[in-house]
């Protein structure tokens, strides 16, 4: 090689070693919080004064948080790429079933973060019906204002509380009896189960074949759907858990579901539903 093409060449040299130590320092710096926002779907029922209300609020007291607003259907599905602290949902920016089942959607996608959400109607037993029939595992992260009934002041109180409520439970656990099989992962032998407390996040199991339990170890789980089968493939719904914590007694456990499709989701979701509403029907 000529001197010529020696000098030619070396600043093509120093430009790679140049992006390969940008590169070096975006993977050694710190990866950034994704920011939190407080989603709202408003319809056009809801009064100006009440909207511009929640604006003030959020920016004058959650200065951490964003504000993200959704004033068409795609607005909304995009929106739920976001991290959402809350979604504020009138129940009439869709038609009630469809809204609830998009909201469904979105917590069944964004399973580990459990969004709560707020719903403002004007008809709390027409919001309640539908809800029950669509989300009642996720009852105790949700809730509702009448915003008809209320002075703007209440109404914004009860978003400060939804924004900074963060200690509740991220879904309903039901109390259930389900025997089942499991194994743990990597292993072929099933051991005999049961199920005392289940939710779309997790569960209560205990052995029933005298083993205890080891912290963090993960398990395969096959729950069987009994009368529910209709609502998934095979008689068996298959899932992936992990053991968080362990009982006095050893060979009883919480555990969590991981790795959950969208498919298992919501069959787990509908086999809850309607635990939950024969349980509601019992109480009737």
């Amino acid at each position: 090689m000529t001197q010529t093409e020696l000098d030619e060449a070396t600043p093509k040299v120093e430009e790679k070693k140049e992006s390969k130590n940008r590169v070096a320092e975006l993977l050694q710096a710190p990866r950034r919080k994704r920011k939190s926002y407080v989603f709202l779907a408003l319809g056009k029922g809801v009064p100006t004064d009440i909207a511009s209300g929640l604006d003030q609020l959020i920016r004058t007291n959650f200065k951490q948080l964003g504000i993200s607003r959704a004033g068409s259907l795609e607005d909304l599905k995009k929106g739920f790429s976001r991290q959402i602290s809350l979604l504020i949902f009138d129940d009439e920016f869709l038609p009630l079933v469809d809204g609830l089942n998009l909201v469904s959607e979105m917590k069944r996608r964004l399973n580990e973060d459990a969004v709560p959400v707020l719903f403002l109607t004007r008809d709390p037993t027409r919001l309640i019906q539908a809800y029950n029939q669509v989300l009642a595992p996720f009852h105790e992260t949700d809730d509702y204002v009448e915003f008809a009934s209320l002075s703007n002041a209440e109404i914004l109180s009860r978003v400060r509380y939804a924004i900074t409520s963060s200690n509740r439970r991220r879904s309903r656990r039901y109390k259930v009896n389900i025997p089942l099989r499991y194994s743990l992962l990597g292993e072929e032998q099933m051991l005999n189960g049961r199920i005392f407390d289940l939710s779309v996040h997790g569960a209560y199991l205990r052995d029933e074949d005298g083993r205890m339990f080891q912290p963090g170890e993960q398990l395969r789980l096959r729950i069987p759907l009994g009368k529910s089968a209709p609502l998934a493939d095979g008689e068996y719904l298959k899932l992936s858990a992990r053991v968080r914590r362990i009982f006095m007694v050893g060979s009883e456990a919480g555990v969590s579901f991981e790795h959950t499709t969208e498919e298992k989701s919501l069959a787990l979701t509908k086999l809850i539903t309607s635990l939950a509403n024969v349980q509601n029907m019992r109480r009737g």
